[in-house]
């Protein structure tokens, strides 16, 4: 118990020596008529084909992927890039990734092994709330402040009509709440759009879903007799009847 508790004071402690300094971020763009595409854009189209979520439209793919720096979710700082139907890099644009020192990186570690303790607090505070997601990440509280290290817990109302994200320090301090439902993506589906006995299954966009995974969104809230919904990472429900 002694180790553990100067473990965290001497986490927390070079965690405040080391922070990130205030630095202005870069933007990369990169569009087809620049010519060749640069080495460090090369490598970001990378992660947009390892993870990414896709929308399709006018003949085009827009991919979004997350940056990481040693492991840590970068919050914030997506990578954007644009296929054109055969595949060819139209467009990319990138933030540039804010450093993080070794002993930040230990306090990161650290902090990814104590989720399920914060975890625990929050349920304890924000009783009948269903934590979604929970995960380290490294952002900025604001526009001009400095990058820190928080626990990130995305959560699902009482009543589940809305989508929060808490962000924590390591101390439990309340660093953000933001709902999601003002950030809405575009999904997919394969439905039957009339009787499933005489229809083919067709392919249709799902507008403003609430980010969450779930079909549920401000045009449409899907309602099953299973007790386990219909869930997608990508928003893509491609399902099999």
């Amino acid at each position: 118990m002694k180790l553990s508790f100067l473990f965290m004071i001497f986490i927390s402690l070079i965690s405040t020596l080391a922070c990130q300094k205030n630095q202005p971020i870069q933007v990369q763009r990169w569009s087809l008529e620049q010519g060749s595409m640069p080495d460090d854009v090369a490598e970001a189209t990378k992660i947009l084909e390892e993870k990414n979520i896709s929308t399709r439209f006018a003949e085009q793919t827009a991919l979004i992927a997350p940056q990481r720096v040693k492991g840590i979710l970068v919050a914030g700082h997506e990578i954007h890039g644009v296929k054109d139907q055969n595949g060819q890099w139209l467009e990319v644009s990138l933030k540039q990734k804010p450093s993080l020192s070794f002993l930040e990186s230990l306090s990161a570690q650290y902090l990814e092994k104590t989720i399920p303790h914060q975890e625990k607090i929050f349920s304890e505070k924000y009783k009948n709330w269903k934590i979604h997601q929970s995960k380290v990440v490294y952002f900025q509280p604001q526009e001009d402040a400095d990058f820190v290290l928080a626990y990130e817990i995305i959560a699902f109302s009482p009543n589940e009509t809305d989508v929060v994200r808490f962000r924590f320090s390591r101390q439990a301090e309340l660093l953000e709440q933001k709902s999601m439902a003002n950030h809405f993506v575009q999904g997919e589906a394969r439905v039957f759009n009339g009787r499933p006995d005489a229809e083919p299954l067709n392919l249709q966009h799902l507008p403003d879903l609430l980010g969450s995974g779930y079909l549920k969104g401000s045009r449409i809230h899907l309602v099953s007799d299973l007790s386990q919904q219909a869930y997608s990472t990508n928003h893509v429900f491609k399902f099999e009847p």
